[in-house]
């Protein structure tokens, strides 16, 4: 009767393999998905750079860093473009600008080698001795902020006038300088929390001046102590030395 199936209408096994249509489009799906990610990570590395840099300083401390404590919600990434040398120095002139800080000559500029940051002797120093002055520290702690949101190599360089110098502490222009250097140095390390393995000091005594020791003006400026932050060229040459 009509009840009965008939022998060819009995039902058909179910598929194995049907599984595998699941898995083929879950895998394509899958690729599609990182060929979308690697598209998007085609970005320009000047860009992206000066963002992240942008981005380190807001979270590292609500925006401008000047008076605020140093975050670690963000991994430090080294700094290799102008644009975020920019971002640095833009920071710096933001602190002297608030504090009335002023000195002859430029007190930060970026060079070949990098953001060098000039602190004459007046500002840091009494005549002759290493020491470093209240105002120096307070002046190297507001920088160490800074130079703690960004992962590139500092060089602290000692500078000195050309008159003999010899006291109970220091006997030569070469141990001032040296020794002004790695004050610096160690208080950067110290006080600021840079990692010691980015810092170098060195002196140069008399040898460098930037501007003539035949007038008392130009003996004031060759008395300085400069820090810069390396930019690529110099960063990676100071990586490969060490």
């Amino acid at each position: 009767m009509s009840g009965r199936k008939k022998p060819h209408e009995a039902e058909k096994e179910p598929n194995a393999e049907r599984w595998l249509l699941t898995y083929a489009d879950l895998i394509t799906l899958l690729m599609i998905f990182f060929v979308v990610l690697y598209a998007m990570s085609k970005v320009e590395q000047s860009k992206f750079e000066a963002l992240s840099t942008s981005l380190r300083f807001v979270f590292g401390g609500g925006g401008s860093l000047i008076g605020q404590q140093t975050g670690t919600g963000v991994i430090p990434l080294p700094l290799e473009s102008e644009s975020g040398l920019d971002v640095v120095l833009e920071e710096y002139e933001k602190y002297l600008a608030q504090t009335g800080v002023q000195q002859e000559g430029s007190p930060a500029a970026i060079e070949d080698r990098g953001l060098v940051i000039t602190i004459q002797e007046k500002l840091a120093f009494e005549p002759a001795k290493a020491d470093l002055t209240p105002r120096a520290k307070a002046q190297l702690t507001v920088l160490s902020k800074l130079l703690n949101n960004v992962n590139n190599y500092v060089r602290v360089e000692g500078h000195s006038d050309n008159s003999p110098i010899n006291t109970a502490v220091v006997h030569s222009n070469w141990q001032l300088s040296s020794l002004r250097a790695a004050n610096i140095a160690e208080f950067l390390v110290k006080e600021g929390g840079v990692m010691p393995q980015r810092v170098s000091a060195i002196g140069y005594g008399e040898y460098r001046p930037i501007a003539s020791n035949s007038a008392a003006a130009g003996r004031a400026r060759n008395r300085r102590v400069e820090i810069i932050l390396l930019n690529k060229k110099f960063d990676q040459t100071e990586r490969n030395a060490r």
